[in-house]
């Protein structure tokens, strides 16, 4: 939960001659894009209706479109979706470019996916992630998302947050009886509720005089792996 020591960071820690500053984000306690589109690569229409809802949360424009744009970016097929886009319209661009045609490896990547401006990226960037277990925390997850997690759960909202502000969730078995069992069983559906999490950005920065460098990861805590990193 983001009271627990990881979620503090440090800020400008004396190192040698210069600082170090560290941040880390609980990726577990967002949407993660990529299950849009199943191992199958097929869309997966409940993570699809949840980024929808999401961008309906977020009040941002054409819902649809930015759902059917990103699904046809992940999938391997060539077909358009209704409102999507595949190669004809991106190889038509200036400089031309061709979809992925699969998994996102950096929300960055959605400046080349049809829709997504600097303004919608923007705003998604708190609550969507290109890695996760699959299974969203509710102690970390934002009132956002979890209204957007089931439509048939959204009074159940403010029960999740009235208690994890409490004390946080440590099983499932709180949060079944905190909800009650129906709307647990409802928002819980899927078996993709959880309580911890593994996959983690850590933002660091270093710094000696005027020069510094950045670096993000991204990790898996459960078996100590790193997925992805950017220098700058």
């Amino acid at each position: 939960d983001p009271n627990e020591l990881w979620s503090m960071g440090v800020q400008d820690y004396p190192l040698a001659e210069g600082t170090v500053s560290v941040t880390i984000e609980d990726l577990d306690g967002r949407l993660q894009l990529n299950l849009l589109v199943d191992q199958q690569g097929n869309t997966n229409i409940l993570y699809r209706d949840r980024f929808v809802r999401l961008c309906q949360e977020l009040a941002l424009d054409n819902p649809e479109e930015l759902a059917d744009s990103l699904v046809d970016w992940l999938d391997p097929d060539h077909e358009t979706n209704p409102a999507g886009a595949e190669d004809a319209y991106y190889v038509a661009q200036s400089p031309p470019y061709e979809a992925t045609d699969g998994a996102l490896l950096s929300i960055d990547e959605l400046h080349l996916v049809r829709g997504f401006d600097t303004e919608a990226i923007t705003r998604l960037k708190p609550f969507v992630s290109s890695f996760g277990s699959g299974k969203l925390n509710t102690n970390t997850a934002s009132p956002e998302l979890l209204r957007s997690w089931d439509i048939e759960t959204i009074e159940a909202v403010e029960d999740i947050l009235s208690r994890r502000a409490e004390t946080p969730f440590r099983h499932l078995n709180e949060l079944r009886e905190t909800l009650g069992i129906e709307t647990f069983t409802a928002m819980n559906r899927n078996l993709d509720l959880g309580v911890t999490s593994s996959f983690y950005q850590i933002n660091s920065q270093g710094q000696v005089n005027d020069g510094a460098r950045r670096m993000k990861a991204i990790v898996n805590k459960s078996d100590d792996q790193l997925l992805w990193q950017k220098v700058n």
